[in-house]
């Protein structure tokens, strides 16, 4: 594994890291401080070296936990599950699923009160497009 770090706003860190995981000379995953504290911002990696990205995400607010992130969980190219920490504890709070890789949301959730309990769910049971099943927490515990 070769990994090269860079300093881009010159305070003697790294800011930008670039990885090639199995040595085959291509970018595998990259990472960015963007504010130099130290903390990844955004990062993107190719975990199966076929070129396109598997996971990506973003820390907007610079605490150090992720915001946002996506991850194709299956290799075919497109984004099976996505999440969004709305109130920044590192706790997704929206979040959806493509589970069997058909390129269409079967699973959807999102944690209205940021408990890290989900609230309100549906779900696409066998494929059609369509909401088979859902559900609502009403008391949210």
């Amino acid at each position: 594994m070769d990994t090269y770090a860079l300093d881009k706003n010159g305070d003697g860190r790294p800011d930008l890291w670039i990885s090639d995981f199995n040595g085959d000379g291509k970018i595998d995953g990259w990472m960015y401080d963007k504010n130099g504290d130290g903390r990844i911002d955004c990062w993107e990696n190719d975990f199966n070296h076929d070129g396109k990205i598997d996971q990506r995400g973003f820390d907007k607010n610079h605490d150090g936990i992720a915001d946002y992130w996506e991850i194709d969980m299956n290799g075919d190219g497109r984004i099976d599950q996505w999440a969004y920490d709305q109130n920044r504890d590192g706790r997704a709070d929206l979040w959806t699923m493509d589970e069997n890789g058909d390129g269409k949301i079967d699973t959807w959730g999102h944690d209205l009160n940021g408990d890290g309990r989900v609230d309100v769910w549906k779900r696409d049971m066998n494929g059609d497009g369509k909401v088979d099943a859902w559900g609502y927490d009403k008391d949210r515990d």
